[in-house]
């Protein structure tokens, strides 16, 4: 994802003050509860996460997400008709619009052809090479280098006689770059290569192969592919560095053009919403203006889950310059979409077919991943007994995840919003700080021979058809 702004500007500013306010439920969601003792265990055990409120933030943020997900499956309520995945894969919809448009700008603004590639060749300011390494190790022996040199000299012979190259590459190059792309090397500038394979690079004309070239990598055989090997992919490197020219100043530019402002109120109004997240996820206030129109509070919350899962978080401790900084970014992407969708710029069949396999396959995984099998979907359960399957099928499931039996997979990007909507649920910052306080605790007390007073929960069975398995794993 390159045209869009995804990853926020924001910096980590620490961990977040311990809270002294004792809180004993962390998180409820759907009508189901995660008391701060339960998540103060799973933070103690689960490998890769510090033990601080941030980390137990977090965690209890992911158990909301699950639950809201598995209470949908057992409800039969999770979205499925193509307006409900578009808005949970809008963050994918958005990024093949913004890119579509992009394409159609740089052809209105650079005039690159197969001529321009040509003339790129022809000049002296780049080469595209292919190479074939034949790795020595600098502590090789003799007899080990006069071998390596053997099989270069042998490779190099079958070259000059007319074997494919980019085959050779692929068959006998240690490079592990370059291999499977058939030994070719990206377009460079003289000097972006170590002297002895730049100069010997540089020294072919078109169509050349070098002799054997050594170097602290090893045993090298350098070709300058023809004009006509090369020309698409030259052509693919001009588009790439015509996009990067103009990914760097454009949404600037329109930023200007349409005079976006921050408004005076933005950042108290984004740690408002950051902290009553449902009770502002439809404001209208305006964070910016912009000719035209205004960036919402309820536009800045919908990106935040899109932009990473620690987002709101980093978000929430971060100075008010930051804030700003991220709403101008923000803003620039909503100027970007309007005029995508100004163009008339929509996915096309295939685009469309590829965002519903996306979300189809996520959900899938998910299901698989918290065990969520027909059982939850038991049409004679009823509504009580399903919830309770619900709590222990995520119990289990996040018992796997502290024995180290399963991983952490986000849901996909925007669904956890979607969820949320109409559904009752808290991630309570006082629950979170003492969570995070018990886990120390009870990391002490472990250390001292002692014992946690809770022990990872063994999960119900696994889903029909998994036996064997306890339906967890890495995403």
């Amino acid at each position: 994802m390159r045209k869009l702004l995804w990853i926020a500007v924001l910096g980590i500013a620490g961990c977040a003050d311990l809270f002294s306010t004792r809180a004993e439920m962390a998180a409820t969601a759907a009508g189901h509860e995660l008391p701060a003792e339960q998540l103060g265990d799973w933070l103690s055990r689960i490998k890769g996460l510090q033990v601080n409120p941030d980390a137990a933030e977090f965690l209890a943020t992911v158990w909301v997400d699950y639950t809201l997900f598995a209470q949908a499956i057992a409800d039969g309520t999770l979205p499925e008709d193509s307006a409900a995945v578009a808005d949970a894969m809008w963050p994918r919809v958005a990024e093949i619009k913004a890119e579509r448009w992009y394409q159609d700008l740089l052809l209105s603004r650079e005039q690159i052809t197969e001529a321009t590639a040509d003339s790129t060749y022809d000049g002296n300011e780049i080469r595209l090479l292919q190479h074939i390494l034949f790795s020595v190790a600098p502590s090789a022996s003799q007899t080990v280098r006069a071998a390596t040199r053997q099989d270069a000299q042998n490779a190099l012979t079958r070259a000059r006689r007319g074997a494919s190259f980019a085959e050779m590459a692929l068959e006998l190059s240690g490079d592990p770059t370059s291999r499977n792309d058939g030994g070719y090397l990206p377009p460079s500038p003289r000097g972006a290569y170590v002297a002895a394979f730049d100069s010997a690079g540089w020294a072919l004309g078109p169509g050349e192969i070098s002799g054997l070239v050594s170097t602290q990598f090893g045993i090298h055989i350098i070709k300058r592919p023809s004009k006509a090997e090369v020309r698409i992919f030259l052509l693919d490197w001009l588009l790439e560095t015509a996009q990067l020219r103009l990914d760097s100043a454009y949404l600037v530019e329109l930023g200007e053009a349409k005079n976006l402002q921050v408004t005076a109120s933005a950042t108290a109004l984004i740690r408002q919403a950051l902290d009553d997240e449902r009770g502002m996820q439809n404001s209208r206030a305006a964070l910016a203006t912009f000719d035209g129109g205004e960036f919402t509070v309820a536009e800045f919350l919908r990106w935040m889950p899109a932009l990473s899962p620690t987002a709101a978080r980093m978000a929430r401790s971060a100075p008010d310059d930051q804030l700003k900084e991220l709403t101008i970014q923000l803003g620039r992407n909503r100027l970007l979409l309007d005029q995508a969708d100004s163009a008339g710029i929509a996915l096309n069949e295939l685009q469309w077919l590829g965002v519903r396999q996306s979300y189809q396959a996520s959900v899938d995984s998910l299901r698989v991943l918290l065990n969520l099998g027909s059982d939850v979907t038991d049409s004679t359960l009823t509504d009580a007994q399903r919830a309770d399957l619900v709590q222990l099928k995520i119990e289990g499931y996040f018992g796997r995840v502290a024995a180290g039996r399963a991983g952490l997979m986000a849901p996909p990007p925007a669904l956890p919003s979607v969820l949320r909507r109409g559904q009752t649920y808290d991630v309570s910052l006082p629950g979170v700080g003492r969570a995070a306080i018990l886990a120390s605790d009870y990391i002490t007390e472990r250390g001292q021979g002692g014992a946690s007073p809770l022990q990872p929960a063994s999960g119900p069975p696994p889903i029909p058809g998994a036996a064997g398995t306890d339906g967890g794993g890495t995403p």
